[in-house]
């Protein structure tokens, strides 16, 4: 860490930092759209989602490679919204999220 920060700067760091929240933002809103709430208000950028039938879900998401955690108790999706995360990357999950979700609900 104190390399990296020195490296960076604080400026340098701040600036990754927020853009991960801001990020982590923008899944949460799009979440909430297909009905989708985190178990608790993220303090970071780590989410974890409560997903109707998530065994199902994480299947139709693997089959489409996109590789994900589930915690144990209470069960839910987990997500962390690293730097290398583009926009781009996160809309296409979204996306296929709600897909799955639309799908599941027929």
């Amino acid at each position: 860490t104190y390399a990296v920060l020195k490296h960076l700067g604080f400026g340098g760091l701040k600036k990754i930092v927020d853009r991960c929240i801001e990020m982590t933002h923008l899944l949460l809103r799009r979440t909430s759209e297909i009905g989708i709430s985190p178990l608790i208000k993220p303090a970071m950028n780590v989410v974890a989602l409560k997903v109707p039938e998530i065994e199902r879900v994480v299947e139709r998401l693997s089959e489409k490679r996109w590789m994900l955690s589930v915690t144990r108790e209470p069960v839910s999706l987990r997500l962390v919204i690293m730097p290398h995360v583009k926009r781009e990357n996160l809309m296409t999950f979204l996306r296929d999220l709600a897909g799955i979700i639309d799908d599941l609900r027929i």
